[in-house]
């Protein structure tokens, strides 16, 4: 889906969110979770990706054709 001077950034962007992701899911959920009990972390967690699927489901993305792919 990424031309390909740009798909080494865009797999690095990828695979930096993984951990980034994980340290401040540790992060938000202890600070939420000391405050508001054991449960409220879970739906602070749940959110983006609610939002992430409605995003989804009412815009999809486009995605090429197999005869428009640059074989090289």
């Amino acid at each position: 889906m990424f031309p390909v001077e740009k798909r080494g950034r865009v797999m690095g962007v990828f695979y930096l969110a993984i951990p980034v992701g994980t340290a401040l899911g540790y992060l938000v959920g202890g600070v939420i979770g000391s405050k508001y009990g054991w449960r409220a972390p879970f739906y602070v967690g749940a959110a983006p990706g609610v939002i992430s699927g409605i995003a989804a489901s009412i815009n999809p993305p486009s995605r090429p054709s197999a005869s428009s792919i640059r074989r090289e």
